[in-house]
This record gives structure tokens, C-alpha cells and sequence, in this order.
């Protein structure tokens, strides 16, 4: 073969190598994107938690940052943060709210519609249960003092209100904060809840569209937005 020709050959050959190697590479990445696998995963990792089969409704760390606690319809799930396997399933279980303790390190607050539940992650199982039949609850947050878990939520009787309670952490006591009664409140779902760094205001919104800032310590609206 004449030397022009070879040389032709030998860049018409690492041409197609070249493009082969790119196509591969892509193929890789298209069937990662879509299984959410790698085509060998002999050695893959996994980066964030997965394997609810629906959205997460609220996640946390534990108050020692060695496990993460997540919540979707399927129920609580609870990955180990070194490496993030899944190491307890709670599928009857269900949080809207996920906190630490603020004070004890060995809790985890779970908030459901139905009651406040606190998880020992020492014992790994739930220590203490505490209803409120007049709440259907909704988002939580802890005060900045850590005396205080305030819950919002609305009436479970017979009224549109949106409500704010507050447990105490030393006794487990409910305390009715809040109370704003509003015709479109049937069915709302009062979706986040916060409070300032000095305790006395909290705001919280629903799921039309509307927030309103309390004064919790008067105990009364100081404004809506809407």
C-alpha cells in the first residue's frame, strides 16, 4: 500500500475509534439518566438516599448527625449519613415534620396529623406518643429556647380555623397559641411554619396561598398576606 494511502487508513481508523468511544460514552450516560443506574455497578455509589415511591414530604439529620430521617406516603425511612444505606423502615408511620430535639441529642420529634411522636435513636424505636384530638397538624417547629415544639395545623371539629398549639417538652403539656377561623379552611393543609430568633412571632401559611405573621406571646393575628 502506498504510504499516502496508509496514513489516509490510519486517520480514517482513529476517526472511527474517536467517534465509537464518544457514542459509548454517551450511551452510558443516557442509560444512567434514564434507570437511574450505571450500565456496570459493580462499584457504583449512592449519593442521596432514594427509595420512596413517592414525593418526601420532610427529612431531617438525627440531633448527632449519624442518621438521616426521611417521610413520604409509603412511611419513615431512616439511611445511615456515613454511607447512606437504609437501615429501618417504618411503613406505617408518617411525618409532615421531622426535627431534632432541640435539647435531648438522643430524640428525633416526629410530627403526623395525629400526634407528636419522639424517637430515641439509642433505642431505635419510638418512646412516647402525644395526641391532640383538636388539631389535624401540619408543619412544626421548635421555639429558639428549646422549651417549646409549636405545631399548626386546623380544627378537626365541625369549623374552618387554622390553629397554633405548642407542647411543651418538659411536661408534654398542649397549649392552644393561635386560633384564626376562616371560611376556606376546610381541607388546608397548613404547610410551613417558622418563628424568629427572639420567639415572639411566628408565620405560617396554608395551602391557598395566604400567610399570616402571630404574635405569640399577645396571641393574636398582626397581619395576613395574601
Amino acid at each position: 500500500m502506498h504510504p499516502k494511502h496508509c496514513i489516509l487508513f490510519t486517520k480514517n481508523l482513529t476517526h472511527k475509534y474517536w467517534f465509537m468511544k464518544k457514542f459509548i460514552s454517551f450511551s452510558l450516560l443516557l442509560t444512567f439518566l434514564v434507570s437511574g443506574k450505571p450500565m456496570f455497578s459493580q462499584k457504583a455509589a449512592l449519593l442521596i438516599p432514594t427509595g420512596h415511591s413517592n414525593n418526601i414530604g420532610s427529612l431531617s439529620f438525627s440531633p448527632d448527625d449519624r442518621y438521616i430521617f426521611s417521610s413520604s406516603n409509603d412511611g419513615i425511612k431512616i439511611w445511615q449519613a456515613s454511607d447512606y444505606k437504609l437501615i429501618k423502615k417504618m411503613e406505617d408511620e408518617f411525618a409532615s415534620a421531622i426535627l431534632p430535639h432541640p435539647v435531648d441529642k438522643n430524640l428525633v420529634i416526629l410530627v403526623s396529623s395525629k400526634e407528636v411522636r419522639f424517637f430515641d435513636i439509642n433505642r431505635f424505636e419510638i418512646v412516647k406518643r402525644i395526641a391532640n384530638d383538636s388539631i389535624k397538624m401540619g408543619d412544626a417547629v421548635t421555639s429558639p429556647d428549646g422549651r417549646y415544639l409549636y405545631v399548626a395545623g386546623i380544627s378537626k371539629a365541625n369549623k374552618p380555623s387554622m390553629l397554633i398549639w405548642r407542647l411543651n417538652l418538659s411536661d408534654f403539656s398542649f397549649e392552644k397559641v393561635f386560633e384564626h377561623f376562616d371560611a376556606s379552611m376546610y381541607n388546608v393543609v397548613c404547610s410551613n411554619l417558622s418563628i424568629n430568633s427572639s420567639g415572639t412571632e411566628l408565620l405560617v401559611n396554608d395551602h391557598n396561598y395566604n400567610s399570616y405573621l402571630i404574635d405569640g406571646k399577645q396571641r393574636k393575628l398582626i397581619k395576613t398576606i395574601s
